[in-house]
């Protein structure tokens, strides 16, 4: 890849994750020359792509808003799913996530939000690492074998004991990730390939255990109906 794309596409990538983020800090963390992250931005800037708040903070920008907007229209992963996903909503007014693996980290690309006053808010374009939280067991464990073996060590040890995860066909987290916060994931498959994960965040003050196996038993259903659409 030509470098300057590289490193644009590598500062863009940055500011969808942690917004609001100064040029050293930015620099520093995209491991990139700090004069060359400036005229980066400049540029970035010019196009609408990224913009800088009066404190000289950077965010995206509009284009990368519209970019946004007519990939959710192209990609399959996301139409095919918004309209289950909102189906579950209205049944359940929770936070729901789709999030899929991007090395070995996972990455959320989408995102319905509950409208309780009492909801789990997560930032569209986050990461983590494989094998946290609920949907990243779910990622890990539906890993082939050959790729599991080039994780690190620590995350191959990981995906060798989610034996469980697979066999029940979810995975679930408490206050892993957020103190209070449970979450219960399911894999959505392509062809037989695990592309994506879907979940569900809850405050754990209203997941009791009638509420929880229903919501569990509705995200097990949408996988199959998801998963379906997705391998036709």
């Amino acid at each position: 890849m030509i470098a300057s794309v590289s490193t644009a596409l590598k500062l863009l990538k940055q500011l969808a994750s942690t917004p609001n983020i100064g040029l050293s800090e930015l620099a520093r963390i995209t491991q990139t020359n700090k004069s060359r992250t400036f005229r980066m931005l400049c540029s970035l800037v010019e196009e609408g792509l990224v913009q800088q708040d009066t404190q000289g903070r950077y965010h995206l920008g509009y284009q990368a808003l519209m970019i946004g907007q007519a990939a959710c229209k192209q990609i399959s992963l996301v139409q095919v799913s918004e309209p289950i996903i909102r189906q579950i909503a209205s049944q359940f007014d929770e936070n729901f996530q789709i999030r899929i693996r991007d090395g070995e980290q996972t990455m959320q690309i989408y995102a319905h939000r509950s409208t309780q006053p009492l909801q789990v808010v997560s930032q569209m374009g986050n990461r983590r690492l494989l094998g946290m939280g609920a949907a990243g067991k779910v990622l890990l464990a539906w890993m082939s074998a050959d790729e599991a073996e080039h994780l690190n060590p620590t995350l191959k040890a990981d995906y060798h004991q989610l034996t469980d995860v697979r066999q029940n066909g979810f995975a679930e987290s408490f206050g892993e990730i957020t103190k209070g916060v449970g979450a219960t994931a399911v894999p959505l498959f392509e062809h037989k390939t695990c592309v994506a994960c879907l979940s569900a965040s809850v405050p754990l003050v209203r997941l009791d255990e009638v509420y929880h196996q229903a919501l569990r038993k509705a995200l097990l259903n949408a996988k199959d109906d998801i998963s379906s659409l997705l391998s036709r």
